[in-house]
């Protein structure tokens, strides 16, 4: 992060898309442990809890837009400047 700051500094934009590309692994690891939680729990009682569920369905969402976005965005151009 700071050689991501200092280059901010230098040139006052980043183009990097590591960062939406971190923020969308994060987004899906969320998923992947919401989603691990509710079925340990569903395989324990039966029913689990309906909210971890619903929570790894959004992130999943989210996560899946996020790097969709990301992926349209090298395709029409938009490079790793250092």
């Amino acid at each position: 992060m700071k050689m991501y700051y200092q280059q901010y500094q230098l040139s006052e934009r980043l183009f990097t898309p590591h960062i939406l590309l971190i923020i969308g692994l994060c987004f899906q690891c969320g998923a992947l442990f919401f989603e691990v939680f509710h079925l340990w729990l569903y395989s324990g009682d039966g029913q689990g809890i309906m909210a971890f569920d619903i929570f790894a369905k959004i992130f999943g969402t989210v996560s899946e837009v996020i790097l969709t976005l990301l992926f349209m965005l090298i395709a029409s151009g938009w490079t790793v400047t250092y």
